[in-house]
């Protein structure tokens, strides 16, 4: 990532300790101490980071707070709405997905479309990187394009696609060539 101005991070890891009804995600400790280590690491400064999650104590000089659904929705807004050209921001997320959506702690959605109106806000010169670590997360922010991951085949390591909506439909419609490559 190249960054010319402020660089901005929201976290959100969910593991769902305390929710009987949730399979429990015992990897998303690591993954967010993880996600901050590597940011500190990329100069992003602590006060310009924030960490949703239900794992407590996970970090002392960060912004906390609990990832209701109405509480992902306003630090996207929050970070979107004062992005400006040359600024990057970096949305993480780890935790269950359900067709296109999040699932927060409190038993709601945040849909595909409620992240693309956020994206939406950001300025047209700001660099933002999304990564969705949960399971229906190949739509999660309806963009023109969307990276796929092919490492686990020898042939082919990632494909870029352009967004179709028959291809949000009809999900089997993405095809890998092994001669793809970025």
């Amino acid at each position: 990532l190249k960054f010319n101005m402020t660089h901005y991070a929201l976290i959100i890891g969910i593991s769902y300790q305390n929710i009987p009804r949730k399979k429990q995600l015992p990897g998303v400790p690591n993954d967010i101490k993880s996600m901050i280590e590597l940011f500190s690491q990329w100069k992003i400064q602590k006060e310009n980071m924030a960490v949703l999650t239900d794992v407590p104590k996970i970090s002392r000089n960060i912004e906390t707070n609990t990832p209701t659904a109405l509480n992902i929705t306003n630090y996207l807004n929050k970070f979107c709405s004062r992005l400006v050209s040359g600024d990057t921001f970096i949305f993480y997320y780890s935790g269950h997905g359900l067709k296109s959506s999040l699932i927060p702690i409190d038993d709601s959605k945040v849909d595909s479309e409620s992240i693309r109106y956020y994206l939406n806000k950001i300025d047209s010169g700001v660099n933002v990187l999304c990564i969705f670590d949960c399971c229906n997360s190949g739509t999660v922010c309806n963009l023109k394009y969307h990276l796929f991951d092919t490492s686990y085949r020898k042939d082919v390591r990632v494909k870029l696609k352009s967004f179709n909506e028959n291809h949000y439909i009809q999900r089997q419609s993405y095809k890998v060539s092994p001669k793809t490559q970025i």
